[in-house]
């Protein structure tokens, strides 16, 4: 089974930025970079870039979710399973708010 490691950069747009162009932001870069030395395989999808939504990112992750070995999604089901309901609560809002979650403070089963 191959390691692999989505990058997503949020669809923000400021305008002032954008307007002296668009560049792969550096920080994935360098995380990317990290990644690959370390044996996984980066893939960023530039959500701002691509001037895509929330529900594109989503179809994004559907589409990957159907390519992973059967294996691995069962892995991230469990991970899933062990989330506080907190926590799961907090990934379902960010989602539907079209905001990302906030990471996790602590209290969780990982």
């Amino acid at each position: 089974m191959r390691n692999e490691l989505l990058l997503i950069t949020p669809p923000y747009h400021c305008g002032v930025v954008e307007v002296a162009g668009r560049w792969l932001p550096l920080n994935l870069l360098y995380v990317a970079s990290a990644a690959r030395k370390a044996g996984v395989e980066p893939a960023l999808y530039d959500a701002m870039s691509l001037f895509t939504g929330w529900e594109e990112i989503r179809q994004e992750l559907r589409e990957r979710w159907h390519e992973l070995p059967p294996e691995q999604r069962q892995r991230m089901r469990e991970h899933w399973r062990q989330m506080t309901p907190e926590q799961r609560a907090e990934a379902r809002q960010g989602s539907e708010s079209g905001h990302p979650p906030q990471p996790a403070r602590g209290g969780g089963r990982r």
